[in-house]
């Protein structure tokens, strides 16, 4: 009786484990996915203390994100951490159109274009590191 027990016990154990290591393998990838960034322009300011960088993060597999952001940094090497620090200053859909322009040494100007006819998300910051950059916005449509 007792050894008929422990079978059926070792066996739910096995399919459960082995359930576990499906599951794992099937969604691993996209659990541990970090994404991926791919820069567009990269404009320095006139005085070369920082630089306006877009890019698009993009990862998560099958179903997928994209989005278009744009950062204010100190120098290109920033680039690959800056989506772990959250320091970016523009974020929106994959499709808008994004275009960086100094006006002078603390402002930049971020200029962008939807790319839908009736809506846009957008996550807007007014400055950038430590209030040192001021940061304008020009919807074009």
């Amino acid at each position: 009786m007792f050894g008929i027990i422990r079978n059926i016990l070792a066996l739910v154990g096995l399919v459960t484990l082995l359930g576990w290591a499906f599951f794992f393998l099937l969604f691993a990838p996209w659990l541990l996915d970090k994404g991926m960034l791919r820069v567009g322009d990269v404009v320095h300011s006139p005085n070369n203390e920082f630089i306006a960088v877009s890019y698009k993060d993009m990862g998560g597999g099958g179903a997928g994100y994209c989005y278009q952001k744009v950062a204010i940094l100190k120098s290109e090497s920033e680039l690959g951490t800056v989506n772990d620090k959250r320091e970016y200053v523009f974020n929106t859909e994959c499709r808008t159109q994004v275009k960086l322009a100094w006006k002078d040494s603390q402002t930049v100007e971020v200029s962008y274009t939807s790319g839908s006819p009736k809506y846009i998300s957008v996550e807007m910051y007014s400055s950038a590191q430590n209030g040192a950059v001021n940061v304008r916005y020009v919807h074009k449509l």
